[in-house]
């Protein structure tokens, strides 16, 4: 009886360890890309998979100013082909609606960017406009403050 829970547990033990082995990894990160006065973009861990990777940035204004990220200024790519971020940690970091990022806040969110078939190559991640929030409430876009903003990640 004790040998048998002995040997379950092993058995166990070595299972867990093969699938843990498989697990992707999550690589930390310092990278960033700053546009003097307006904004920084950094990376803090990436973790690779065969079709998507998740992603943690960090996006500070550094401006006195409210920035507006307009809808569908974020986008994403791996190798080649272009993805398409289909999750994010914050409801209001949405890559698909206009969000706003008031003087000297940052915000840290993570994203899941997806592509259509596995490939292998490095992994970017892009703001494409920083505007400068006219109305200070509503989306309405002021000066365009930066663009390109681009993170790449071997």
């Amino acid at each position: 009886m004790k040998f048998s829970i002995i040997w379950t547990n092993l058995v166990l033990l070595i299972i867990f360890g093969i699938f843990s082995s498989c697990a992707h990894k999550k690589k930390t990160l310092n990278d960033s890309v700053t546009q003097e006065g307006v904004a920084t973009l950094q990376a803090i861990w990436i973790k690779d998979k065969a079709k998507k990777f998740d992603m943690a940035v960090k996006l500070t204004n550094l401006s006195t100013k409210p920035l507006l990220i307009p809808n569908g200024a974020m986008t994403c790519r791996k190798g080649s082909l272009e993805g398409k971020i289909t999750k994010t940690s914050l409801d209001h970091v949405n890559p698909n609606i206009s969000w706003i990022l008031q003087p000297s806040q940052t915000v840290e969110f993570y994203f899941v960017c997806t592509v259509e078939q596995k490939i292998q190559g490095e992994m970017m991640f892009t703001i494409k406009e920083l505007f400068e929030n006219k109305n200070l409430d509503s989306p309405d876009r002021g000066n365009r403050l930066a663009e390109g903003l681009t993170l790449t990640i071997q």
